[in-house]
């Protein structure tokens, strides 16, 4: 019992050497992470149970990805007369009145499914544009790492029971004849938007007072900038084809909402704990070692998948998706935040924004990218497209550490820590 105790007191002092506006942004995260079943995985399955159509899931997940970018752009032009957290808290409004919209349209969510992705993605936009901003204000220097681990801690630990209980809802009163999906439906896009207005409302609380916002576009002549775009094409690329791929392999061998659930639970406290571990050991050095362990892991539970071809084998894939996936992210982040802080040379940040919007141009385009591209394979060849399509994903990923290795600083040359 001792031992407990004394756990659980150095990981409060662990999560005490934060801001306490770091702290709103991570609290913010949290319920975020308790939202995001229903805005983005089951409004996707919603959409399945309309059409079982992975087409309409593409242009769906389209819509949303190309959606971001026109999120951020706008949000820039509002940054210039609003505050930064209260135009985060408009982007958490925003995207809870998708998935009840969604469900009001109920049959013929499936026809507009283009057009509820791409609101979506603006909404989105308004809140990732301020939150990247306000995460990357918030902190700078090599600790930085361990704060944006921690942030996908938080976001994952929420993810551990969300997915299950939701999943679990949706299908109950199918099985016991207590209500209908219909309704569970409903009730979980109203639970989702009360959810997102509380983490809104956080997050609009933070005190820190950020630079006016001077410019929304960027005129770098540097090489390191550039290699960026290009390393965020790639990125994209990966995440538009993990966008729309595994989710239908898991509702094509597994089943519906429970058993998404279910796995996406699990896989949230196997990622949890991983995140954790190196939000706490790894240095600002480890980001490559990171991202080789990424490939690698999903080569090989990728690879399993197509071979198997099989419920099993769909298990295996989603367990080291899930586990491994956040390693991507943590590291990616990481290098795009440096960079940003390098291309300023020490001046005032009032560009960083405009970097962060350029930024997400290309990461989408890439997403974009393997969106289509996933649409043309299925319509001509839809069971090789599902077994094997994932593995396009490893032609991307090598470019994709080779360019990421160039963007990383001597750990001599960062600032001070926090």
């Amino acid at each position: 019992m001792l031992r407990i105790l004394n756990f659980f007191r150095r990981e409060w002092a662990y999560l005490c050497e934060v801001s306490v506006d770091q702290r709103r942004l991570l609290g913010g995260a949290f319920l975020y992470g308790v939202a995001t079943p229903v805005v983005y995985v089951f409004s996707n399955t919603y959409l399945w149970r309309q059409s079982a159509d992975p087409i309409v899931l593409a242009l769906f997940n389209t819509g949303f990805f190309g959606g971001l970018w026109f999120g951020f752009l706008g949000n820039g032009l509002l940054l210039r007369r609003f505050a930064s957290p209260r135009l985060y808290f408009l982007g958490c409004l925003l995207q809870g009145l998708v998935p009840i919209t969604l469900v009001t349209l109920h049959a013929k969510a499936d026809s507009v499914a283009l057009l509820l992705g791409l609101v979506l993605g603006v909404a989105g936009g308004f809140y990732w544009g301020n939150r990247n901003y306000l995460t990357s204000e918030l902190t700078v220097g090599p600790r930085r790492l361990k704060f944006i681990s921690l942030e996908s801690t938080a976001t994952l630990l929420a993810a551990v029971l969300s997915p299950v209980i939701t999943g679990w809802l949706l299908v109950l009163g199918e099985r016991t004849g207590w209500y209908t999906t219909q309704s569970a439906y409903q009730v979980a896009a109203g639970f989702a938007f009360v959810v997102l207005i509380v983490a809104g409302l956080l997050v609009a609380h933070i005190t820190h007072v950020l630079p006016p916002l001077e410019h929304l576009r960027i005129h770098s002549r540097r090489g390191r900038w550039n290699q960026l775009r290009l390393l965020e094409v790639f990125n994209g690329f990966v995440d538009g084809l993990e966008g729309a791929i595994p989710l239908v392999i898991l509702l094509t061998f597994v089943g519906l909402e429970h058993a998404i659930g279910t796995i996406d639970s699990l896989a949230a406290i196997l990622a949890s704990l991983g995140l954790y571990l190196i939000g706490k050991w790894a240095r600002h050095d480890h980001h490559i070692n990171l991202l080789r362990l990424w490939v690698v892991f999903t080569f090989l539970g990728r690879a399993l998948f197509s071979l198997l071809y099989s419920t099993a084998g769909a298990l295996v894939f989603y367990t080291v998706e899930g586990f491994v996936g956040g390693f991507r992210w943590n590291s990616m982040v990481s290098v795009v935040y440096e960079t940003i802080d390098r291309e300023q040379d020490g001046q005032a940040s009032a560009r960083r924004y405009a970097y962060l919007t350029d930024r997400e141009l290309f990461l989408n385009a890439g997403r974009v990218s393997a969106l289509l591209l996933f649409i043309v394979l299925y319509a001509n060849a839809p069971e090789f497209t599902i077994r094997y399509g994932l593995l396009l994903g490893l032609a991307a990923q090598i470019p994709l550490l080779v360019l990421a290795k160039k963007q990383i600083r001597p750990r001599a040359q960062l600032d001070s820590p926090l």
